[in-house]
């Protein structure tokens, strides 16, 4: 092989070996896919129970149903007869569903507030299909142990009061609540005094006493 064949393969062979060596030029773009935050929540009813059908009638009372204006544990019913209840061991009263696109919390009040001697409790389900307890009242207490605190959720067997001197004001239910996830929430109607219900608690007879309550996303 004469000299200038010899460079020639020499040259090809640099240059295979070079065109190995060099790494390609690279530039990295980050994309990013978002959603923004839209909050939202629907509300179910059990039974037949509605925006527009969720009595509280003395004669329905686990306690002291004697028509006499005073009386606790009182079921949602879908009437004022007290015929069809919207809650049970296994059927709660409302529940919450989460439509937004991010995790949230629901709070509640009263738009305005309520009669004197008109209460209303609510404690959470537990979500499994027993739901609000025995007798549809386990999460049922006297005097409801979470009621000083606006951002403190019910539980299974705490509850939340509702009355005259504090129904305004937003509280928490429900923490936390996942996108497309639900929560049980569970009630009981009192008419009650300053000794509860062992003692009349001057409620009218014979009219509607009626309230507006409404579930929000994060105001406590």
């Amino acid at each position: 092989m004469n000299s200038t064949k010899k460079l020639l393969a020499i040259s090809t062979i640099l240059i295979v070996f070079l065109s190995v060596c060099v790494f390609a030029d690279q530039e990295t773009t980050t994309m990013t896919w978002y959603v923004p935050i839209a909050t939202g929540h629907s509300v179910s009813y059990g039974a037949t129970c509605s925006t527009i059908a969720f009595f509280f009638p003395e004669n329905a009372a686990a306690l002291d149903s004697d028509i006499d204006g005073n009386a606790s544990q009182i079921l949602p019913y879908v009437e004022r007869a007290g015929s069809t209840a919207c809650q049970a061991s296994g059927t709660a009263g409302m529940v919450i569903t989460n439509t937004g696109t991010a995790s949230t919390n629901i709070d509640a009040n009263f738009a305005a507030a309520l009669d004197a001697n008109t209460w209303l409790k609510v404690w959470k389900g537990d979500d499994s299909g027993s739901t609000c307890g025995t007798g549809g009242m386990g999460g049922w207490e006297l005097i409801c142990s979470l009621s000083d605190s606006t951002t403190t959720p019910v539980t299974t067997t705490t509850c939340k009061d509702f009355n005259s001197g504090n129904a305004t004001v937003a509280t928490r239910l429900i923490t936390d609540l996942r996108v497309n996830d639900t929560n049980e929430l569970c009630f009981s109607g009192e008419l009650r005094g300053a000794y509860l219900y062992t003692f009349p608690a001057d409620v009218e007879g014979g009219v509607d006493h009626n309230a507006t309550w409404r579930t929000s996303t994060d105001v406590s």
